[in-house]
């Protein structure tokens, strides 16, 4: 969980000191994705906007949840706080502050995830089209040269039954047919090779084009989760 992961990350936290009792020795401050606390790149609140977070507190017994704050409130309960801005959106970072240097992990909200899944899924797309691209070649390569193994052959034979046939007639088919089979390999390879760059193409495009679609609309969601928690932080005070 990530309670437990919060714990392993910071083994040199205290984190059964009794001076630990309240959620506002725990703090959100803007940082980098170092570490992924969360595997569904998700936190309560949504983003590293002004909205709600869930505040972890300590206590005696180790890390127990608290109930979701917003973050004015968890950023003005800690009043010795320096980090009260936050010019890094999109990732979370919480304080230990039970020594004289900061303890820190980190965690991944959505905003950061999305683009990491998008560059993924056209990693795999690509290395999908060049394995597809391989494959294809090696087999066209492969049936085109046992076809001309067993063209040669069978000349070769008719020569040997047949000797009315000339040897430089014979020659001069299989010049032929090399030159055919050669001509018909680059045609299948180019072919593919071009089927498959336009298929990764449109799949790239594709995935764009949702990300920013996605992209929007989390921001959209984020300023009205934000003006609708300033104005109960406002109401509050």
């Amino acid at each position: 969980t990530t309670l437990e992961t919060i714990e392993s990350v910071l083994p040199h936290c205290d984190v059964r000191s009794a001076a630990y009792t309240t959620p506002s020795h725990i703090i959100l401050t803007p940082g980098r994705p170092d570490l992924a606390l969360n595997p569904q790149c998700q936190t309560p609140g949504g983003s590293a906007a002004n909205t709600n977070f869930k505040v972890l507190g300590l206590t005696r017994t180790g890390i127990e949840p608290r109930s979701s704050r917003s973050l004015s409130e968890c950023l003005t309960a800690r009043s010795q706080s320096r980090e009260t801005d936050w010019p890094e959106k999109g990732n979370l970072r919480v304080n230990c502050r039970n020594r004289p240097q900061d303890r820190s992990f980190y965690c991944k909200t959505s905003s950061v995830c999305t683009p990491l899944l998008a560059r993924s899924v056209v990693v795999v797309v690509v290395a999908v089209a060049v394995v597809v691209v391989v494959v294809v070649v090696v087999v066209v390569v492969v049936v085109v040269v046992v076809v001309a193994v067993v063209v040669v052959v069978v000349l070769v034979v008719v020569v040997i039954v047949v000797s009315k046939i000339s040897l430089f007639l014979v020659v001069d088919l299989v010049v032929v047919v090399v030159v055919v089979v050669v001509k018909v390999v680059v045609v299948v390879v180019v072919v593919v090779v071009v089927v498959v760059v336009v298929v990764v193409v449109v799949v790239v495009v594709v995935v764009v084009v949702v990300v920013v679609v996605v992209v929007v609309v989390v921001v959209v969601v984020v300023v009205v989760l934000k003006v609708i928690d300033v104005l109960i932080v406002y109401k509050t005070v």
